[in-house]
């Protein structure tokens, strides 16, 4: 086989736009540009010979966008890379890019261009190709010297700069603008289809930029690493904010969660919480999404209550954020659906430093963002009476913020896991025979719930008599469950042939344990360690569910090294690999400074595809004493001769990489500035499949801004006291990762297939799971039926040093359903129940909305005031499942005048309805005594009920019956002007006479000629005889007072009068 000789460099000072593509020119650019790529504030053009750059000053550009500045000119620089005595190449494009581009502001428009991800150029030198693409948010090219072509006939000429050097191997170029770093060049060679490092330099000479390899072509070489920074920054805020956590997504994106003391975070428009809530002394949880080149924040956002709140630890699934932490605040922000939407608060407690106060104890909560940042999905509380999530054991708290341990994750099939600690006798435990109580003071807790978060699948304790905590969980290729910690308790259940079945002794040990998915059954258990101090911080499993621990001892000497070939003896770190059983060691070794103690505080662990093994760390002056911690530094630590930095003051973050069971160190380096002190404090950070690290640091405590930061970082600088700062590093090894994205349940049976994989000379193998396969990168599928498609993807990469991966995903292909419900009747101004059945991952509403209590929920009571459809509809990405549901409104139709006038004489109420309804009168509204007729004969003013009845329905109404208009007046009353009390019995007294009954009260006040009340009366039955103080009045005049109320008390007259008395 013909040996190739490959070699790479990588342009990191090329930072991208949001959307990376290169544009072949037709006809909108000068002729000689064959294609163009835009940068963040540039562009690069490619020709055939040379490659332009044109870059603009970001902070002149950034003027004219503030409304304030008017600039006649923007500063400028552009510069060339000549290919000296080169061929005319044949160049081509490859990895078509979704969509088109066009150019309108040319004559003639040029429009529907396609765009691509990489450039080739043919026979640029006699048997040597070029090739430019993007990746991971910076450009990069390779050079391919075929066998038997000479290297020493690439030459590059620089045109448009002056200044250039070359220092500790690297490229540096200055421009007007800023100054430019090219990575130092890293060379390779395929023999028999093995990659092999070719020791490789750059030459400066004669204005000229070539390349030379010092020790020839020899194949035996070891491999030179040439790691990337992709991105490091501060977070950009002026208020003092601490970094915890950090994780990624399948796009390379980075999630920071860290916690605010005050306004002053950077928050994005349209933010889920875009006010601080903490108050003057407290805190707020920040979340910050940044994009793959860490120029910009996606979004940003405040989370939490008027109390204190910190994040563990956070997973993204599909695109959406997950946030585990401990909260303080009883208002902090839950979804109605939530498991728990109380707080259950516990014992008041502090953490110095971190500048925690849960006056009123902690509880976990568990929160999910959209993609977008911009909507809290699900939000829950999970706690008992005392404190949850928060490791305050004096034994197992051992660095600087372990209190903030414990980790989120989800597993295949979709289920949210979270291992943690409590204190809470009373911690809801579900579905679980592990164990159902609590056995010490603090006991590590295991939680299974929905996505959703709004139920728990099943939790248990776990723990024995004395304090305990989980850490670091993973899954097995049953989506089984390891979880490893520390524990002080000598009777934590180990199962037959563990590796170590008893206690170790110290005043901690390591553990870890397997768990079966249904939390019926403890598989495995064991202690892991030595007789001194033990914890394991995290777990990873190989392929073959081997288990991996990351931990920190205080073993002497060789104590925990075992079948390693690299190892630092009486050092304070450990790596180690048991079985999947956990009844064997496979191999174990410590690394550190060899000083006996610890040095750093384990932050973020993985084993890639290879078993290659990687770690991250920080140590120095944060974990000393005075915090609580066990002191140490990064000072006497390793690194390699690639180190990303080789220097350390004592107090930074370091990386270290081992080979497949530790046999060789492959790649160390420290990571920090030289005046504050990194950290983070507490929570988790992680490595991707690849094994770029995303990590989160607590940076430039003090108001120092000496943490290293890349060009066009959100912010190179600190505005605060202590700043959340974040950096995503890249180690750069010949990895091939095999990923891919697609719907878990769709309903459109074309499907196309978004490929993810990581590599650089990768192809692929696509299996449909129903007979169909494809060799497409990005392929297009139809499937043909309903049912459940195992897919896999193999990725397949010579230049690797795994060659291939593979990976299956399940995909539901569904189709829409829908079912009609029996009609349900009601009568108008009731209620109904409506009820309808879901699937499970579909989001439901009731539409239209009219009339329903809660539209979101199945079980919901509606109280329409006509007949009407509702639909109740669920979606679950591009499935729906609709639900008729036909009510019926009843109304009893009644016609009837609703008021009537009486004067005296009896009038009958009435009302018009079909024959088969049912009328009832009374003169109480409930009915206590009523008629069944179809009218009502009345002769007083009142208010008459009527109900109607038909079909099971009833309607009730009132007929207010008034006294007329004009009913009231003397005239309807008769008032005599005379009587003879003489003993003949005729017209023998005076009284009021009320034929008609209108008179509901009177007052009748007589008097004689001086002026004398002889007689008064305030009822119509009473009369006057003539007599005043028991003797007849004589004949004579008298007047009288009359006021009058009618019936019904709205109307009333006043008379007066006279009367004649004759005798």
């Amino acid at each position: 086989m013909r040996a190739i000789l490959t070699f790479v460099m990588l342009l990191l000072w090329c930072s991208l736009s949001a959307q990376v593509f290169f544009t072949p020119n037709k006809g909108q650019w000068d002729r000689a540009v064959k294609a163009k790529v835009d940068l963040s504030n540039g562009a690069l053009f490619l020709e055939d010979k040379a490659l332009t750059f044109n870059f603009i000053d970001a902070t002149y550009y950034s003027h004219s966008h503030d409304y304030k500045t008017m600039l006649d000119s923007i500063q400028a620089h552009a510069f060339k890379w000549h290919f000296v005595k080169a061929n005319n190449p044949q160049i081509t494009f490859e990895k078509e890019r979704k969509g088109r581009v066009s150019y309108f502001n040319i004559q003639p428009s040029v429009s529907n261009l396609k765009t691509y991800q990489k450039v080739n150029y043919k026979n640029i030198y006699d048997g040597i190709d070029y090739t430019i693409y993007e990746y991971y948010g910076s450009l990069k090219y390779d050079w391919v010297v075929q066998a038997q072509a000479d290297p020493r006939d690439i030459k590059l000429r620089l045109e448009g700069i002056k200044d250039i050097r070359i220092e500790d191997g690297r490229l540096y170029l200055r421009t007007s603008l800023n100054e430019i770093r090219e990575e130092r060049p890293y060379a390779y060679q395929l023999q028999d289809g093995k990659r092999v490092d070719v020791p490789c330099r750059f030459v400066w000479k004669k204005q000229s930029l070539s390349f030379e390899f010092p020790e020839g072509y020899d194949e035996n070489k070891e491999l030179v690493i040439d790691p990337e920074m992709i991105f490091s920054s501060y977070s950009g805020s002026v208020a003092s904010n601490f970094g915890y956590t950090a994780t990624y997504d399948d796009y390379g994106y980075l999630y920071a969660g860290g916690t605010a003391y005050n306004i002053g975070y950077p928050i994005t428009v349209g933010a889920y919480q875009t006010a601080y809530n903490g108050g003057i002394v407290g805190n707020d949880v920040v979340l910050s999404k940044y994009d793959t080149t860490g120029s910009f924040m996606v979004y940003s956002t405040y989370l939490g209550g008027t109390g204190d709140e910190v994040p563990h630890s956070l997973i993204v699934y599909n695109e959406e954020l997950f946030v585990m932490g401990t909260t303080g605040s009883a208002d902090f922000p839950v979804t109605d659906d939530a498991f728990d939407n109380t707080f259950n608060g516990g014992q008041a407690l502090a953490v110095n430093g971190v500048g925690i106060n849960y006056n009123n104890g902690c509880d976990i909560y568990i929160s999910r963002l959209n993609t977008e940042g911009t909507e809290l999905l699900s939000s829950t509380f999970l706690g008992g009476s005392n404190n949850d999530g928060f490791n305050s054991s004096a034994t197992l708290r051992y660095n600087y913020a372990d209190q903030m341990r414990g980790e989120i994750d989800i597993d295949e099939d979709g289920n949210c896991y979270i291992a943690s600690s409590t204190f809470s006798s009373d911690f809801p435990i579900v579905n679980s025979l592990i164990q159902p109580a609590i056995n010490g003071g603090q006991d590590g807790i295991i939680v299974k719930m929905d996505l959703d978060l709004s139920a728990i699948q099943w939790s248990s304790y776990w723990g024995g008599s004395s304090d305990d905590a989980l850490y670091s969980l993973a899954f097995d290729s049953n989506q089984d469950l390891y979880a490893c910690g520390g524990t002080s308790s000598n009777n934590l259940l180990t199962t037959n042939g563990a590796y170590a079945p008893n206690y170790l002794g110290g005043s901690v040990d390591a553990f870890v344990s397997h768990f079966s998915k249904d939390g019926q059954t403890v598989l495995h258990s064991t202690y892991y360690g030595s007789d001194q101090y033990d914890q394991s911080y995290f777990i990873e499993l190989d392929k073959f569910n081997e288990v991996y621990l990351f931990g920190q001892s205080l073993a002497p000497d060789n104590t925990l090294i075992f079948n390693a070939v690299f190892s630092q003896p009486n050092s304070g770190q450990f790596v180690s690999k048991l079985n999947s059983e956990l009844n064997t060691l496979d191999f174990s070794t410590v690394f550190g400074s060899g000083s006996g103690g610890i040095d750093i505080s384990p932050t973020a662990f993985l084993v890639d595809a290879c078993n290659r093994i990687y770690c991250s760390g920080w140590g120095g002056s944060t974990n000393d004493s005075t915090h609580l911690g066990p002191g140490g530094t990064t000072t006497d630590l390793v690194t390699t001769f690639d180190a990303f930095q080789s220097e350390t003051d004592g107090s930074d973050f370091y990386l270290i990489i081992f080979e497949d069971d530790a046999n060789t160190l492959s790649f160390a380096s420290f990571f920090g500035g030289d005046q504050a002190a990194e950290h983070v404090d507490g929570g988790t950070s992680r490595f991707d499949k690849k094994g770029i690290v995303y990590q989160s640091v607590c940076a430039g405590c003090g108001g120092f801004s000496d943490f290293p930061t890349t060009d066009n970082a959100v912010s190179a600088t600190n505005g605060a006291s202590c700043n959340n700062a974040v950096f995503k590093f890249d180690p750069d090894f010949p990895l091939t990762v095999a990923n891919f994205n697609a719907p878990s349940l769709t309903c459109d049976w074309t499907v196309t297939f978004e490929n993810l994989s990581l590599g650089d000379n990768n192809s692929f193998y696509w299996d449909f799971g129903d007979g169909s396969t494809s060799t497409d990168t990005t392929p297009t599928h139809i499937f043909t039926s309903v049912g459940t498609y195992e897919v896999l993807l193999i990725s397949n990469d010579p230049t690797s040093w795994n060659l291939v991966d593979s990976i299956i995903k399940t995909i539901v292909i569904d189709e829409n359903t829908s079912q009609e419900l029996d009609s349900l009747f009601m009568c108008l101004g009731d209620s109904v129940l409506l009820e309808a059945s879901t699937v499970y991952g579909y989001s439901y509403q009731w539409y239209p909305s009219d009339g329903i209590v809660n539209p979101l929920e199945s079980s919901t009571y509606a109280s329409p005031t006509d007949s009407i459809v509702y639909y109740f509809i669920g979606q679950s990405d591009n499935c729906f499942d609709t639900v008729k549901q036909y009510v019926s409104v009843k109304d009893v139709l009644l016609d009837f005048e609703p008021t009537a006038e009486i004067c005296g004489l009896p009038i009958t109420l009435s009302v018009q309805a079909t024959p088969s309804v049912q009328i009832e009168w009374s003169v109480n509204a409930d009915f206590t005594n009523s008629l069944q007729q179809d009218s009502l004969q009345v002769s007083t003013v009142g208010t008459y009920y009527l109900r109607g009845s038909e079909n099971g329905c009833t309607k009730s109404a009132a007929i207010d019956v008034n006294l007329g208009e004009s009913c009231c007046s003397e005239d309807n009353i008769l008032i005599p002007n005379a009587f003879t009390p003489n003993g003949d019995l005729i017209n023998e007294k005076f009284r009021i006479q009320d034929e008609l009954n209108i008179v509901q009260n009177l007052e009748l006040s007589i008097f004689n000629r001086w002026g004398q009340k002889v007689f008064f009366a305030d009822n119509k039955s009473q009369s006057w005889d003539g007599y005043f103080k028991g003797d007849l009045q004589p004949s004579s005049v008298f007047d009288y007072h009359l006021l009058i109320e009618c019936i019904g008390s709205e109307k009333s007259f006043f008379k007066k009068g006279n009367i004649t008395l004759i005798r």
